[in-house]
């Protein structure tokens, strides 16, 4: 995958053809299996599959753990179409969630001391607050804590009148580090918030899957509210965990 980056050096690469060539390559890796025969090859003209795709996830946000991680590769992309990785990180992040089925208010860069942006499920009377950060060694607190409070303040009077019951705070990167239990309280005691949530990108994505799998699967209390109802870092180990 790399040589045939570094092969298109020269001509005209947008983000959307990387996005499949990632997309592509993961794909190669799902092969449908029927027991007792042997896999083989569906030859398409010069190429050849190994087997039926079988992901779900479009290649519009499946490149969203190498946008959180800064990839070097995606990171020259995003700079030859004039975007910043964290700009783009932000925007697929909001696709991502109107894929869910969130009605989705985009925030972020231009807007201040701003979240990134809002997800709301009307017919489920909750909103989250989302702000998405790149870190290729993981995400840790600092002094954002401050940020967050005031996020949840500015927001959550307005939100409340708009009929939302409960509202949760959502970081999503590529990991996280170090301890987040005593913020966790401070924000938690301090605002309207029900719960603040740590959530690995790549996670999101696993619960896209099953989302997409399975139409029945929903928002509310009996489908992803029920995996973000809990304080604390949810992690991709977690979510196929939950999923068994």
């Amino acid at each position: 995958m790399r040589a045939r980056l570094h092969s298109l050096e020269g001509h005209s690469v947008s983000l959307w053809d990387v996005e499949h060539a990632f997309w592509w390559k993961s794909q190669q890796q799902s092969v449908i299996i029927t027991e007792g025969a042997p896999q083989k090859p569906i030859v398409t003209g010069k190429d050849s599959l190994p087997g039926l795709p079988e992901g779900y996830v479009p290649p519009v946000v499946s490149i969203l753990p190498l946008l959180a991680v800064n990839d070097e590769q995606v990171a020259k992309l995003c700079e030859q179409i004039g975007r910043s990785v964290e700009k783009v990180f932000e925007e697929r992040i909001a696709i991502l969630f109107k894929m869910f089925g969130f009605v989705v208010e985009a925030l972020g860069q231009g807007y201040g001391r701003m979240p990134d942006g809002i997800a709301i499920s009307p017919e489920n009377h909750y909103a989250i607050i989302f702000d998405a950060k790149v870190r290729k060694d993981g995400y840790s607190l600092g002094t954002d804590d401050r940020s967050i409070k005031d996020y949840i303040v500015t927001h959550s009077e307005r939100l409340k009148y708009q009929g939302v019951k409960t509202i949760y705070f959502m970081v999503i990167s590529s990991s996280f580090r170090g301890d987040f239990d005593e913020t966790i309280r401070t924000i938690r005691i301090e605002t309207d918030v029900r719960d603040v949530v740590f959530v690995e990108v790549q996670a999101l994505l696993t619960i896209l899957e099953r989302k997409l799998r399975d139409p029945q699967y929903t928002l509310g209390a009996s489908g992803l509210q029920r995996l973000i109802s809990s304080s604390g870092m949810l992690t991709n180990a977690d979510v196929l965990e939950y999923f068994g």
